[in-house]
């Protein structure tokens, strides 16, 4: 019965061990497909920078206008805007100025509402990747940690196993000898012994 459940137990073994093996490939190739996402958002900060650098580096009013028209083409499209000189009489100076309908303050103010939005999700989202990373290291060593214990009850049981199938041997061994050895010289012995007090008796 043991033997036929260490059997069972080795066959169950096996077959989560090919479990493990399959859902090991699974999660190899999620975390991938994982690190080629963060990468394509690692590329969109790095874009995102970029652009950003380009808009400061604008001097003139005109590239300005230019680069507001192609943001925000709805905007553009509305008459009477565009760029207009406004006397400050203070400094007494001419500043230009960009003019738009006020109808359209309300793109600029979605937008911005927007982009806040977002860069708070990215903060969030940065801040899960970090916990899921940590996931997955502390994963990882639980994983490392149960192939050990599961090496280390296996080597045990395997060596009580051992012990047990030697003990059933020798006791075996020891069943098939017989209960006592007989040795012809004794016997041989005894019967001239007792031939001789026969003998001795009948005189």
């Amino acid at each position: 019965m043991l033997r036929e459940d260490r059997s069972r137990i080795e066959n169950l073994v096996a077959q989560n061990d090919s479990l493990e093996r399959e859902l090991d490939e699974v999660r190899i190739t999620m975390l991938e497909e994982v690190y080629q996402l963060k990468g394509v958002v690692d590329s969109l900060e790095i874009t995102r920078r970029t652009e950003q650098l380009s808009v400061r580096k604008l001097r003139t009013s005109g590239e300005t206008a230019q680069k507001f028209a192609e943001v925000f083409s709805e905007v553009a499209g509305a008459s009477n805007w565009g760029v207009h000189e406004i006397y400050d009489e203070e400094n007494d100076i001419e500043i230009e100025y960009i003019s738009i309908p006020s109808m359209f303050i309300e793109t600029f103010i979605i937008d911005h509402q927007n982009a806040k939005s977002l860069l708070e999700q990215r903060s969030t989202l940065q801040s899960i990747v970090q916990l899921q990373d940590s996931v997955l290291v502390l994963s990882d060593s639980m994983q490392a940690l149960e192939l050990a214990n599961r090496t280390a009850y296996r080597e045990g049981y395997e060596a009580a196993f051992g012990i047990y199938e030697k003990t059933v041997d020798d006791y075996v061994a020891e069943l098939k000898k017989p209960a006592f050895d007989v040795d012809l010289g004794s016997v041989g012995l005894l019967v001239g012994s007792f031939a001789i007090g026969v003998l001795v008796g009948g005189l």
